[in-house]
């Protein structure tokens, strides 16, 4: 609990300061998506051009797997109308020709297995399919914080965190991956069989798995390691039995072209990672990949090393995390709901075992890059996270090799 001395009365930190101001933020964020959707929707009806978010492609998948196949996902020209309809059922059908054909493609670049988290959502209008997700993907996001802070304030800072309002306002899947790897770490001592089932599930985003079981095997959690692996091959097994193995052809056959898309189309501004910050100054895809690639390997040798010693578990999971976001080459700002778990998990051992030099940058670095970094890399052509999320690993690096 956050009750310590540091935080007595008197203190600009009061635990009741914080629940204040956090709920003030959920609030800012409530009100401005309810604004974004009320004028959007108006504008649209006065003939403009309709908003389309993220959430719209989850939402025309199982439209277009009941009629087609999953396989046909992997096709945008028979993607693109299902879009398309999608937009139109959440205008309740009143859409012109002319206005549906300003929806872009979006594209689907997620294994087969993800759609088994998606099979529900036209059970229900648009609209409420929207906010259904939002909130059934928070749950495990939230108990997760709620376990990273170790206090019920937990939740409500999640919800606070900026990037979960980015997460929101589009109807991404930042929350669901999130949640469950921080489920997974935060159950990892106790109940390893429960938390590889978390972090086997996180597979339907493969980008952000590669440092993952290197970190459970470094730590020797070999029952989560078996877990994991068990889920991952049941999601597998069980999307080829509903969708068909064409899918997974589909599948694989289509990761070149979302490598394509990343190398010369992806807007880098909205991507926190390093092959995103040298795309950004204009250097080709070769020299991206190789700056990224060294920066990888430095962050997985500090995450490995912390796992096979004996730093307190919250700093191993928090440069998990964070190594994470610094191995994949493809991420969003979306993806940065990630980031509120280190954060939170720095801050504990912080309130914990005191202050040192840096930390407080440290904390404002993950309280401020889900914002900072789009805008300022619009603004400047600088992507600032990967510098970011480089110093709080440099932090938790030494606050848990001073633990040992």
């Amino acid at each position: 609990m956050w009750t310590s001395a540091r935080y007595a009365a008197g203190s600009i930190l009061t635990r009741r300061r914080i629940a204040l101001w956090a709920g003030a933020i959920v609030a800012v964020y409530v009100a401005l998506g309810i604004g974004f959707h009320v004028v959007t929707r108006r504008q649209t009806e006065a003939g403009g051009n309709p908003a389309v978010t993220d959430f719209n492609t989850f939402y025309a998948a199982p439209l277009l797997i009941a009629r087609d196949g999953a396989a046909a996902l992997y096709d945008n020209a028979r993607l693109h109308p299902v879009e398309k309809e999608a937009v139109d059922l959440a205008h309740g059908g009143r859409l012109s020709g002319a206005q549906l054909d300003t929806v872009p493609v979006f594209g689907w670049y997620y294994p087969p297995s993800f759609a088994l988290f998606l099979i529900w959502l036209p059970l229900l209008p648009h609209m409420a399919a929207y906010l259904a997700w939002g909130a059934v993907t928070a749950i495990p996001y939230l108990a997760a914080m709620r376990a990273a802070a170790r206090d019920p304030l937990g939740p409500l800072l999640g919800l606070a965190y900026p990037a979960a309002m980015i997460n929101g306002l589009f109807g991404q899947n930042g929350f669901l991956s999130a949640g469950l790897l921080g489920l997974g770490l935060a159950l990892l001592e106790r109940r390893p069989v429960a938390a590889g089932l978390c972090i086997g599930l996180l597979s339907f985003k493969p980008q952000l798995g590669p440092l993952i079981p290197l970190a459970l095997a470094a730590g020797g959690h070999w029952r989560a390691f078996a877990a994991a692996g068990a889920t991952v091959a049941l999601m597998v097994l069980a999307s080829a039995g509903l969708f068909g193995a064409d899918a997974w052809q589909a599948f694989l056959w289509g990761s070149g072209r979302a490598a394509t898309l990343m190398e010369t189309k992806t807007p880098w501004g909205l991507m926190p990672t390093t092959f995103a910050a040298i795309r950004l100054t204009g250097a080709p895809p070769a020299l991206a990949y190789a700056v990224h690639g060294a920066v990888a390997l430095g962050a997985a040798g500090v995450v490995l090393r912390l796992w096979r010693g004996a730093a307190r578990f919250e700093m191993k999971a928090a440069a998990l995390c964070l190594g994470t976001l610094l191995v994949t080459p493809f991420a969003y700002a979306y993806d940065l709901v990630l980031l509120a778990l280190p954060t939170a998990w720095l801050w504990r051992d912080i309130l914990d075992r005191g202050r040192r030099p840096g930390d407080a940058l440290a904390i404002a670095a993950g309280v401020l890059l889900p914002f900072a970094t789009p805008a300022i890399a619009n603004a400047f052509h600088v992507q600032i996270a990967p510098l970011g999320l480089a110093w709080m690993l440099w932090r938790v690096w030494r606050r848990g090799r001073s633990s040992i």
